[in-house]
């Protein structure tokens, strides 16, 4: 089945990336933060996914299902704990919040017992497919209540709001829910529905879409880090130049070229700081100013 691990690596590699590059371009942002955490919950369960097809006997594959529900389990609260941050209504879902983080604990404690996951057995063209246990209808539950509910409080808020934060949540909105409806495809099998997850590809949309947001809507301040890496890269380059170079005057051009370039690779990277600083501060007027 090389097709669906393919789709679990390109998800665990696309998520894994876009969470680590949010979180490093400010660790102390919350709306980051929760959006790492989404990303990296999407990704642990990818990460496990890559294996399943590939399981030669039951045990194994029984094995690979349950690890890749330590990251699905999480998915739905983390998206809500994303979404409720990134609208600023925390606090009046607060209580929502914590019974799905206690939901979600108690789901992985019974993870690699016969209540979550009972048995595999052959299903369509695959070997080994799990059948649900008790608690796994709870799961779904949980699954797509929070997942449908996220959605309708994106689009509530987008019908209210104008500017960048309306294109921000129409991104978002349109990332996640083909993200979610290609990740679903995983479950009618579970029901003995014959469908195969073939839209387990999309999920990795979401991270192509929200990046799309990230450049075009300035979404989690992300231009700094972008610049960063930019300049990075390109003065890795310039340090190797010289050093591959013959001796004389080439060498001594590229080494020029690299200094010269240090120069205003420091400009440039102070003046994006100072600008994404300057932005933080309107955006935290204009804040109070609504209040």
């Amino acid at each position: 089945m090389p097709y669906y691990a393919l789709t679990g690596l390109i998800n665990a590699v696309t998520s894994t990336l876009l969470g680590l590059i949010v979180y490093f371009s400010n660790k102390k942002s919350a709306l980051n933060k929760s959006f790492a955490f989404f990303c990296l919950s999407v990704a642990a369960w990818s990460w496990a996914y890559i294996f399943w097809p590939g399981a030669s006997d039951k045990s194994s594959a029984l094995f690979w299902f349950r690890a890749l529900h330590v990251g699905a389990i999480f998915i739905p609260v983390c998206y809500f704990h994303f979404t409720i941050v990134f609208l600023n209504i925390y606090r009046q879902n607060k209580t929502i919040l914590k019974f799905g983080y206690l939901t979600a604990f108690v789901l992985l404690f019974f993870n690699f017992t016969p209540l979550f996951i009972k048995d595999m057995v052959p299903k369509l063209s695959f070997d080994y497919w799990a059948e649900p246990g008790i608690l796994y209808h709870f799961f779904l539950l949980m699954f797509f209540g929070y997942t449908v509910y996220c959605w309708y409080l994106l689009f509530y808020h987008y019908r209210k709001v104008a500017g960048d934060l309306r294109e921000q949540i129409k991104y978002v909105l349109i990332g996640t829910a083909i993200g979610f409806i290609g990740g679903s495809t995983n479950y009618p099998l579970w029901y003995n529905i014959p469908v195969p997850p073939v839209g387990n590809v999309l999920v990795a949309l979401y991270v192509f879409i929200t990046a799309y947001a990230i450049t075009k809507h300035f979404l989690f301040g992300i231009r700094v880090i972008l610049t960063e890496i930019l300049v990075g890269l390109i003065g890795i380059i310039l340090i190797i130049l010289p050093v591959i170079m013959p001796p004389g005057s080439l060498r001594i051009l590229t080494a020029t070229v690299f200094l010269l370039f240090c120069f205003f690779a420091y400009y440039l990277v102070k003046a994006m700081h100072e600008e994404a600083k300057r932005r933080e501060e309107a955006e935290k007027l204009a804040r109070e100013f609504e209040k």
